[in-house]
């Protein structure tokens, strides 16, 4: 399995609804990929009356499990791991060709 860690966290504000005040929270995570690459490409053409638009994908994705911390400063969010995760990278690009 290849460990993979978010390198110097991230910071995550949170808008209480009732205060309409930042609640800032601290994110730090590291995310382990399981399991085999999924490899996709996709490509469209769809016609319009005057237009045609054409699309073009493609990624990369495998199945992870996340585990660390999303703190308010008192809870932990984040206990345990995550088995619903992904670790993923995408392409897209997209033409359209008006007539």
């Amino acid at each position: 399995m290849a460990q993979r860690p978010v390198e110097g966290g991230a910071d995550i504000v949170l808008l209480r609804i009732q205060a309409l005040q930042p609640h800032p929270l601290v994110c730090v995570l590291e995310s382990t990929g399981t399991g085999e690459v999924l490899r996709q490409r996709k490509h469209s053409v769809v016609d319009y009356p005057g237009l045609r638009v054409r699309t073009r994908e493609s990624g990369a994705v495998r199945a992870a499990q996340v585990a660390g911390v999303i703190s308010d400063g008192t809870a932990n969010y984040a206990t345990g791991f995550t088995p619903f995760a992904s670790l993923g990278t995408v392409n897209n690009g997209e033409v359209t060709v008006i007539r």
